[in-house]
């Protein structure tokens, strides 16, 4: 993406939020980048050449860090990238001469039993042994390669066939700096948090979304149900993809309105462009404690003795009716402590303000009992 586009594409999300009235650090604007191995090892050799200029100073953290670098650079000359949730062991592997595709997969443990094999996807090293080819789209099922992109260079070294008729991939080698990716048929998501449902987009979809703001503290008490979306659709000619996962869970959000949302602007490709979370309900706040010290005068001192376990039972008998009336937020309503101070005759008390009133109402009954027992 263009960096204008990228800046327009922010404003549209800062707009968006304003209009559903979130408070500031309350979303997190994510922009796609490629998730491949070769990628991944490409970001962490920027971080090391970056890193071992800081430490210029210090010889021994930047010696290391130079070495770091020149693994890295050595591992990205020589490597093909096999990746995504349909492959058992994706990674980065030694491109052997003459190795061919199925070989490639065999040695990255093969193909998980959920993997699409009809549409395995080959992007090729620009300028390698296939000349002008592009990218190509693999039916394993069938054992056929098509060509996706109409261009091939059949005089290319290594090329092993003329034109772009079907060719078996056992025929196609793979060169240092390919990328083959299998998806997977359907996308699971067993639950959790929405980071770590952001981090299952990524895996699935082959997605690196860079973070520009932080997904809010309080996104980590959200708890996102199980998702599952089947990807193909029956006679395979379409796919789902990142978007519509997301759709999917803005569709649970919205009889779950504490799930939160998904703001998606743009496509890259078969990929949103930028993602924002927003919370559709703001966070609820840590109670609010406050102390106070009842009377206890007009109770009998032989009564004092019993009132911590009538309070302990009172506790729990609240507890479970206000579950009842509003589960959510009941636990942080009721919320404290009691201690006699039999020398003051007071009751200590220290809680939120609901629970403050109701221990108050709990020594007014006593005394209206002590009351009532004199008369």
């Amino acid at each position: 993406m263009k960096i204008p586009a990228l800046l327009s594409a922010l404003v549209r999300l800062a707009l968006a939020l304003l209009a559903l009235g979130c408070a500031a650090g309350t979303a997190t604007a994510q922009s796609y980048a490629p998730n491949d191995p070769l990628a991944v090892a490409q970001r962490e050799l920027q971080k090391a050449e970056t890193d071992a200029e800081k430490f210029r100073p210090q010889v021994a953290e930047r010696v290391a860090l130079e070495n770091r670098a020149q693994q890295l650079r050595t591992q990205i000359a020589e490597s093909f990238a096999i990746y995504g949730p349909g492959i058992s062991k994706p990674g980065l592997y030694p491109a052997k001469p003459g190795l061919t595709l199925t070989e490639a997969i065999k040695l990255a443990g093969g193909t998980t039993s959920d993997a699409d094999r009809t549409g395995v996807t080959i992007n090729f090293t620009v300028g390698g042994i296939h000349g002008g080819l592009t990218g190509v789209r693999v039916d394993l099922t069938r054992e056929l390669l098509q060509d996706s992109v109409l261009r091939s260079n059949a005089s290319a070294p290594g090329n092993n066939s003329a034109g772009f008729g079907p060719r078996p991939p056992t025929n196609y080698v793979i060169s240092a700096g390919d990328k083959i990716s299998i998806m997977a048929d359907e996308f699971r998501f067993e639950g959790g948090t929405p980071k770590e449902f952001l981090k299952a987009i990524d895996a699935y979809f082959l997605a690196y979304y860079q973070q520009v703001a932080s997904i809010p503290p309080e996104a980590d008490e959200v708890r996102v149900p199980k998702i599952q979306l089947n990807l193909k659709s029956a006679n395979g000619s379409q796919r789902k993809y990142a978007r519509d996962v997301l759709n999917l869970y803005n569709t649970i959000a919205a009889s779950q309105p504490a799930l939160g949302k998904w703001i998606v602007e743009g496509v890259n490709g078969l990929q949103p462009d930028l993602l924002m979370f927003v919370m559709s309900q703001p966070a609820v706040a840590a109670p609010s404690l406050r102390a106070r010290s009842l009377s206890l005068s007009g109770i009998p001192r032989e009564l004092w003795d019993k009132m911590p376990g009538e309070i302990a039972e009172l506790n729990d008998n609240t507890a479970a009716l206000a579950a009842k009336v509003d589960p959510a937020g009941a636990p942080r309503r009721f919320v404290g402590s009691v201690q006699l101070s039999p020398g003051a005759h007071v009751l200590l008390v220290i809680g939120t303000q609901d629970y403050i009133d109701l221990i108050d109402s709990f020594v007014a009954a006593k005394r209206t009992e002590a009351d009532r027992a004199k008369n």
